[in-house]
C-alpha cells in the first residue's frame, strides 16, 4: 500500500470516528431532550402512558433514521469532496512546469 492510499485510509478511518461521535452525540441529544415529556406524561392513565411509550419509541425510531441518512449523506459530500481534491492536485501536478535536467 502506497503512500497515498494509507493516508486515504486513514481520512477514511478518522471520519468515521468523528461521524460516529456526532452520532451518538445527536442521540443522547435527542433522548434527553424527550425525557422530560416522558416524565410528564407518567402521570396520566395506564393506557395513554402506553399509547404515549409507543409514540416516542416511534418518534426515536424516526429521529435516528433522520440521523443515519443525515450521516449517510454527509459520508458521500466528504468522499465526493476527496475525490475532487485529488483530481485537482493530479491536474495542478501534471500543469507545473518540469525542470530541465
Amino acid at each position: 500500500m502506497d503512500r497515498k492510499d494509507r493516508d486515504g485510509h486513514s481520512e477514511d478511518a478518522l471520519s468515521s470516528v468523528v461521524l460516529e461521535n456526532i452520532k451518538a452525540r445527536l442521540i443522547h441529544a435527542f433522548r434527553a431532550a424527550a425525557e422530560p415529556k416522558e416524565e410528564s406524561q407518567r402521570s396520566g392513565s395506564r393506557s395513554c402512558s402506553t399509547s404515549i411509550r409507543r409514540c416516542l419509541q416511534a418518534n426515536e425510531e424516526l429521529r435516528r433514521a433522520q440521523i443515519d441518512g443525515a450521516l449517510t449523506w454527509l459520508r458521500s459530500e466528504l468522499q465526493e469532496m476527496r475525490s475532487q481534491d485529488l483530481q485537482l492536485a493530479r491536474t495542478c501536478w501534471g500543469s507545473t512546469p518540469r525542470s530541465r535536467g
